[in-house]
């Protein structure tokens, strides 16, 4: 015996002797099954977890279909754990969750190769994200192997992490499950990407980056060798243009807005001082409305933004939009 199949019969006798904190019922558990055949498809077989120290994890393995010609892999065991969900979220019942994940009809199910294992290891590796740091996952949160997405999720593929989008059934609609005693279960698609979508992502959203996808590649199928839609931007560059669009939408929605006269008021107060410093009452409007629009930024970098502005308020609408300095 070697020491592959010994690991694996110390996990097997583990997972007879040591159970799991965080389980489904039988209710619950027969309810899961049912559901997941009625909106996702008949589950084939089931992918075994030997040692679960916390929730016990499976993974449903549905076969393609004439009508739905894709594999399609679903977490049962997850949802039995409730996350640690934020304060300001706990009404909104995103404390419990399932994952799906879509492979193509050719899949090697082999699981043990590294090129076709992958999607297991990312399924459960999210899964436990939750649990391992007294947290919770949900729409938007991306995954990566190390900080800065350098290492691939196989040898086959430069994809290198994944962000969760909403699932979708076979009918390609949103859908959620309740269960009794514990409540909602959301459940979430696991879509990978590679290290250029990720850093986008971490800067501008998801809904950024998906923005900027072809419709083949939404549509939720994992391609190993789809584009990159993220290849070749200059990050910095991007955050300047956005910061710049920004702050054009800021000065034009505050341009609308002035009564004549705050205009009046705004004009005379900066060609009597010339002075960019003094824009009277306006201008502790403008910073007001800086300060909730760049949270993020040092006092320093607000200030500057500040002046900024104040050299360009007094323009009229249509020279602002001819501004380059402006420019969307």
């Amino acid at each position: 015996m070697n020491r592959n199949e010994i690991s694996k019969s110390q996990l097997w006798y583990k997972g007879l002797t040591e159970k799991p904190t965080c389980l489904y019922n039988q209710e619950q558990l027969d309810l899961y099954k049912d559901y997941v055949n009625n909106k996702i498809g008949n589950f084939e077989f089931v992918y075994h977890e030997l040692y679960s120290p916390d929730i016990h994890l499976d993974i449903l393995v549905i076969p393609p279909t004439e009508e739905d010609n894709y594999y399609k892999l679903v977490t049962k065991g997850m949802g039995a754990y409730k996350m640690n969900v934020p304060d300001v979220i706990k009404n909104y019942e995103l404390d419990r969750a399932e994952l799906v994940m879509y492979l193509p009809p050719d899949w090697d199910l082999d699981f043990s190769k590294k090129e076709n294992g992958w999607v297991i290891k990312q399924l459960k590796i999210i899964a436990r994200t939750a649990i391992i740091e007294n947290g919770w996952v949900g729409f938007g949160h991306s995954f990566a192997s190390d900080e800065k997405a350098l290492e691939k999720v196989a040898p086959n593929t430069q994809l290198a992490g994944s962000v969760l989008l909403m699932a979708l059934d076979k009918d390609f609609k949103y859908f959620d499950l309740e269960l009794p005693d514990i409540g909602k279960i959301n459940f979430y698609q696991v879509f990978p990407l590679y290290k250029e979508e990720l850093e986008y992502k971490n800067q501008f959203g998801t809904k950024k980056l998906m923005e900027r996808f072809n419709i083949e590649d939404v549509f939720p199928i994992v391609n190993i060798n789809r584009r990159n839609y993220c290849e070749g931007i200059d990050l910095e560059k991007e955050v300047e243009k956005a910061e710049k669009k920004a702050i054009y939408e800021l000065v034009n929605n505050f341009c609308e807005s002035c009564t004549d006269k705050e205009w009046d008021d705004l004009t005379n107060d900066y060609c009597i001082s010339n002075n960019e410093n003094y824009m009277g009452e306006v201008r502790e409007k403008l910073e007001t409305a800086i300060y909730e629009n760049f949270k993020s930024s040092t006092e320093e970098e607000k200030e500057k933004i500040i002046n900024k502005l104040s050299k360009y308020i007094i323009k009229e609408k249509d020279e602002l939009e001819k501004e380059d300095d402006f420019e969307k």
